[in-house]
């Protein structure tokens, strides 16, 4: 581990104060998880919502009657 200083406004610091306090994590622990929380949100697939958007025929999910989007659910 190397030791490094961060610099926070009353906001940010009265945060960082209760999620430690509300996770039961040292402050250098909620950094730490923020930090990998942040990268994995940026690295993710960058249009994963527009992933294979453009099959199908057309039509909304909101268009399908409900016992049919039921239809075999739970069985």
């Amino acid at each position: 581990m190397k030791k490094t200083s961060i610099y926070l406004d009353a906001a940010a610091e009265a945060r960082l104060e209760r999620l430690s306090r509300d996770l039961d994590l040292s402050r250098t622990e909620v950094i730490r998880l923020a930090l990998v929380d942040y990268d994995l949100a940026r690295s993710g697939p960058p249009h994963f919502a527009h992933f294979d958007s453009g099959s199908g025929d057309g039509c909304s999910v909101a268009d399908i009657p409900d016992q049919d989007l039921m239809r075999g659910f739970g069985e």
